[in-house]
């Protein structure tokens, strides 16, 4: 490949740039329902009941001294009888006016007592409503937590698991997210072509956003910098998103590692095989072209999960042909739902799976950036190593990079 190859060669030079806790606040509350029995009234009542007894009693000593009376008045003369009757009727008054004060004073006990009685029911009732308010609060409380008992509970849970899936984020980005896979890298241009520019390199898809891994080497004598990097036109589109995000300058024997964002806006041609890519990278000593192979992998968008409906119209559609491809000896998964999640996690979605005859059967989708859509079937054995996928495109030229991407993720 030579200069002509590449239109309009504008480098590009720059640099890269690159929990809500729910807070509950509980209710803090003492219940204080008091029921204060009035021990005072009940004494009182006591007291009263023994001034009446007092009471009897000095009725009884005026019924003595009467008696009294009247044994010394029946030896008195005649013309005292009248003086003795009008002492027996004033004494008989006096006793009917204390008996009047005693049923008085009864009275007066009874109604201090049934007002003590109406005092303490209203005391008791207050107790109660008291403890019935206090229950209404605890209720109304209890039926606030229970009326929706999922959204505290999903919330705090949701709050950790967002902030797991952040940390998981970030240690994706740091370590090369493990868990989607991500080739090795290779020796995309050779100190030698380079005139000691070494560049090793991989592509990866990370949260949405296709990416190349790239560490450059100067195994020279001399400073680099003045880097840039340039794409062909080729089958995807692909262009990188930014300029290359290089410390400068690269001193000998000096390695600088960095992160290129790609994006799929650039011209499109035919190549070949299809997934080629063509580069050049510029620094102060001159331009270096080398080409590589893009993973297709990285274009497996993460709604390309279709509907069951969907599925079955491509599959059945026979305007399509389907491809088998057989993968053999993975040896590295206990159970089916290992194998889907690891399709999932690399943008491979399960449509539905089924076992039939002692195989495993899985319904599987993927839609590309660039709208082109697979529907596959995969057939897996019992003990898990051996695979029989059949897939449909209509995009024949990109059924076997598919297929090899798809085994290369099994496999990783």
């Amino acid at each position: 490949m030579n200069n002509n190859q590449f239109y309009n060669m504008n480098f590009m030079n720059g640099n890269m740039n690159s929990n809500q806790f729910y807070n509950m606040n509980f209710m803090n509350g003492n219940m204080n329902g008091n029921m204060n029995g009035n021990m005072n009234g009940n004494m009182n009542n006591m007291n009263f009941n023994n001034m009446n007894m007092n009471n009897m009693n000095f009725n009884n000593m005026n019924m003595n001294n009467m008696n009294n009376n009247m044994n010394n008045m029946n030896n008195m003369n005649n013309n005292m009888y009248n003086i003795n009757s009008m002492n027996n009727m004033n004494g008989m008054n006096n006793m009917n006016g204390m008996n009047n004060m005693n049923i008085m004073n009864n009275m007066n006990s009874m109604n201090n007592m049934n007002s003590m009685n109406n005092m303490n029911s209203m005391n008791n009732m207050n107790s109660m409503n008291n403890m019935n308010n206090i229950n209404n609060i605890i209720n109304m409380n209890f039926m606030n937590n229970n009326m929706n008992p999922n959204v505290l509970v999903s919330g705090n849970m949701n709050n950790n698991n967002n902030n797991n899936n952040n940390n998981n984020n970030n240690n994706n980005q740091n370590n090369g997210a493990n868990d989607s896979y991500v080739p090795s890298k290779l020796t995309f241009l050779s100190s030698q072509s380079g005139n000691g520019m070494q560049i090793i390199g991989t592509f990866a898809r990370r949260q949405g956003q296709m990416q190349m891994d790239l560490v450059f080497n100067n195994f020279s004598q001399q400073i680099l910098n003045n880097f840039a990097i340039q794409f062909n036109k080729n089958s995807f589109g692909i262009t990188p998103a930014n300029s290359l995000n290089i410390v400068s300058p690269l001193n000998p024997n000096d390695s600088f590692e960095t992160v290129l964002n790609l994006k799929k806006d650039g011209q499109v041609q035919q190549m070949m095989p299809v997934n080629n890519l063509e580069i050049a990278v510029k620094n102060n000593t001159g331009i270096y072209y080398f080409q590589t192979l893009i993973p297709i992998h990285i274009l497996f968008v993460e709604s390309g999960k279709l509907e069951q409906k969907e599925w079955f119209e491509n599959w059945k559609d026979d305007s399509i042909k389907e491809y088998k491809y057989n993968i053999s000896n993975l040896n590295k998964y206990a159970e089916i739902k290992e194998v889907v999640d690891k399709l999932q996690i690399n943008n491979v979605f399960c449509i539905a799976e089924r076992y039939v005859n002692n195989m495993n059967v899985l319904y599987l989708s993927v839609k590309l950036e660039q709208n082109i859509v697979f529907v596959m079937e995969m057939l897996i054995d019992q003990a898990l190593r051996n695979v029989i996928l059949s897939t449909k495109t209509a995009a024949a030229s990109l059924v076997d990079p598919f297929q090899k991407a798809i085994e290369d993720i099994l496999r990783s």
